[in-house]
Order: C-alpha cells, then sequence, then structure tokens
C-alpha cells in the first residue's frame, strides 16, 4: 500500500474508493468512500478531500497517553483549554486559551445536535458553580454515544461522556466553533494505489 505522512497523521489509501487517517500508534482514526460519501468528496485526478475536523482530531490523538498538563518543547502546556487550542491551532483554526473565553467564542447547540469537533464545557470540582472550569472536544458521536478528547487528571485521554458521571454531572453545554464553518477541506494530493505486492 503507499502511505503518505502529512499534517501528523498517515493517509492511507486502501483501495481505489476506501481510504483510512491513521494516528502514530496505528490507530484507524477515520476511514469512508471518497467517491460516495460527501465527507471524502472525490476531486479531479486523484486528489482525495478530508474534512479538516478529522485531521484535527487525528493530529490531536497523537497526544493520547501524554500527562495531564504536558508541556510541548516552545514551553506550552497541555491542559483541558491549551490542549484544544494547540491542535486547532496547528491547523488553522486560532482560539483563545483559556476554557472560558473558548465558550465565549463558541456558538452553542443541543446535545441532540452535537457532531465532531464540537466542543463540550463543565464546571469545575465545584458542582453548584456555573463556572465553566473544563473543556473537551467531541470525537465521535453513534446515536446517543458521544466520545471525547481532553486533558484531564489522568492525562491526555478519549473516553465515553455518557458513562462518566462526573463529567455528566457537571455539564454546561456544548458548543460549536463557528470557525470551523470556512475552513476549507483538507486536499491531499497525488496518493495513488499501490498493490500489496509492491
Amino acid at each position: 500500500m503507499k502511505i503518505k505522512k502529512r499534517y501528523g497523521v498517515i493517509i492511507k489509501l486502501i483501495s481505489f474508493s476506501l481510504i483510512a487517517v491513521i494516528d502514530a500508534n496505528g490507530q484507524n482514526i477515520v476511514s469512508g468512500n471518497f467517491q460516495n460519501d460527501s465527507s471524502y468528496a472525490h476531486q479531479s485526478g486523484s486528489d482525495i478531500i478530508l474534512e479538516k475536523v478529522d485531521i484535527i482530531i487525528a493530529f490531536g490523538k497523537n497526544y493520547l497517553g501524554k500527562p495531564y498538563r504536558y508541556k510541548l518543547t516552545d514551553g506550552r502546556v497541555l491542559d483541558c483549554s491549551g490542549f484544544i487550542s494547540y491542535i486547532y491551532g496547528q491547523n488553522g483554526v486560532n482560539l483563545p486559551r483559556s476554557s472560558t473565553a473558548l465558550s465565549r467564542v463558541s456558538k452553542k447547540v443541543s446535545l441532540s445536535e452535537i457532531k465532531k469537533g464540537d466542543l463540550i464545557f463543565f464546571k469545575g470540582r465545584n458542582i453548584n458553580s456555573e463556572e465553566v472550569k473544563h473543556v473537551s472536544v467531541v470525537t465521535s458521536v453513534d446515536g446517543d454515544i458521544i466520545e471525547m478528547m481532553h486533558s484531564c487528571n489522568r492525562g491526555i485521554i478519549e473516553e465515553k461522556y455518557n458513562s462518566n458521571r462526573y463529567y455528566t454531572s457537571r455539564f454546561l453545554f456544548a458548543g460549536r466553533l463557528p470557525q470551523l464553518a470556512s475552513l476549507e477541506p483538507l486536499i491531499i494530493e497525488s496518493i495513488e494505489f499501490v498493490s500489496d505486492s509492491t
């Protein structure tokens, strides 16, 4: 197979119509038929278009397992809001640094409307407070099941929002970043199919 690494993830062409985005640990992040699915629209020649949110999520998953407040080489710290700001910023979406500021630039959406790339905002340890103290990013939605990725005291992890009583009891609201609507999809150029025997 032909494998091409760009933007911190691997884009792998499985066949003439099926692609997969694979993270640094070899985990399949997203796959789909780019000829028939609008998320993977086929363009002229051999170009493949991926929605930018898939690349942002795949980039973030490279940091799974890192400790809370993981420090980057440039000194930036990946606490909850720092992690969100960093993975979006590295992919062309400049966001504020604090969870409160992130909540202010997000458009509120209901959990029934939530989708990949949306943010979920939570109270902190004080459950009686209504202040935004924590934020996560939605990585997948399957019916009522919401997967989220965040930096917390257990490190940078991905988990089901619905089954975590700590976070469901501290839920404030979900938000959508208006900047995502204006992002051009990522064009992966000149990926060609190569047989397994090559």
